[in-house]
């Protein structure tokens, strides 16, 4: 997707009809209908206004700089605020997309502590048949029936994974990586 970014918030972009930007803590997504000219106008200066009453840095959230750099795409960044995998426990996720040898996506889940980590790790597994979970040097491989196969690992209050391949050296050398940094 080719996004026409704009100097609001962090990573700030326009489309007809919509403005939305990250800061700090919060993502604001401004839409409207009328007029497009008048509107994109109204929706820059409100953007404006919102981003200087919220008094936040301009810096993407902490938990991004976890991903490696290497392969991953360009803005791919996303976050994913519920639903996550398209599971209610998975409540919110940060991802990114990479093209290394083939292209996959790799996610980030941040807890509040460990134990809620260990939970919500729990209600995966438990909707899952023993035959589609295996267990490698702490790295959790999934057949997940709607996903595919989903590579994951919990530290502290994280849960780490990648998915879209089938690479499993892949899998674990850029799982590894962000092990290192957490």
């Amino acid at each position: 997707m080719n996004y026409n970014f704009i100097n609001i918030g962090v990573q700030g972009y326009t489309e007809p009809d919509v403005l939305n930007f990250l800061a700090g803590e919060f993502y604001v997504k401004l839409v409207s209908s009328g007029k497009p000219g008048i509107q994109q106008s109204a929706l820059l200066e409100i953007a404006k206004k919102i981003e200087s009453s919220l008094e936040t840095e301009k810096n993407l959230p902490a938990v991004i700089d976890l991903f490696p750099a290497e392969g991953k795409l360009n803005n791919s960044e996303k976050y994913v605020a519920r639903d996550f995998l398209g599971y209610s426990f998975f409540h919110s996720a940060f991802t990114a997309d990479y093209d290394v040898q083939e292209e996959f996506k790799m996610f980030i889940v941040k807890l509040k502590s460990e134990a809620d980590t260990r939970a919500m790790l729990d209600s995966y597994i438990s909707l899952l048949k023993e035959d589609k979970i295996t267990e490698e040097n702490n790295i959790f491989i999934v057949d997940d029936f709607f996903n595919g196969k989903v590579f994951l690992f919990i530290k502290s209050n994280y849960i780490v994974g990648i998915m879209n391949t089938e690479n499993k050296h892949l899998a674990k050398d850029y799982l590894a990586r962000i092990n290192k940094r957490l």
